[in-house]
């Protein structure tokens, strides 16, 4: 009796070990990172609405959908996603000033970040310019 207990409990030991080898496998998967910005500036991209305030101090930006903020502001200057196994991460950039003034001498900055399609937070900052090559560090 007591060979068939220690029997068993190698099998159950080495069943244990084959699912953890699975399960690590399947979570060692690189992530995807990938960077879009604009390389020449385009006059007619930028936010299509005058009143994008509106929407940054009440709110209305969380929780909306991708297509939902491209319809409302148009297409943004700056996409950045991040794939992992189960999500996509995305970060919407505008600069509500570009049509008027180059970026090196924009003033505003909005960050809308999207997590499956839907946006869960967004910022906005005053700042003198954006500088692709602070990019490649941005989720890490």
């Amino acid at each position: 009796m007591k060979k068939h207990i220690i029997s068993l409990i190698i099998i159950c030991n080495i069943i244990l070990f084959v699912f953890s080898i699975i399960i690590l496998v399947n979570n060692s998967k690189p992530e995807i990172i990938e960077y879009t910005y604009i390389e020449n500036f385009n006059r007619n991209k930028g936010i299509k609405t005058d009143d994008w305030q509106e929407y940054v101090y009440d709110k209305t930006f969380v929780n909306m959908t991708k297509e939902d903020i491209i319809n409302l502001l148009g297409e943004p200057l700056i996409i950045m996603t991040k794939q992992t196994n189960n999500h996509l991460f995305e970060i919407l950039d505008y600069m509500p000033s570009y049509g008027n003034s180059p970026p090196e001498q924009d003033s505003t900055h909005i960050e809308i970040n999207i997590t499956d399609n839907l946006v869960i937070d967004y910022r906005v900052d005053c700042m003198t310019g954006f500088f692709p090559e602070y990019l490649k560090d941005y989720f890490e």
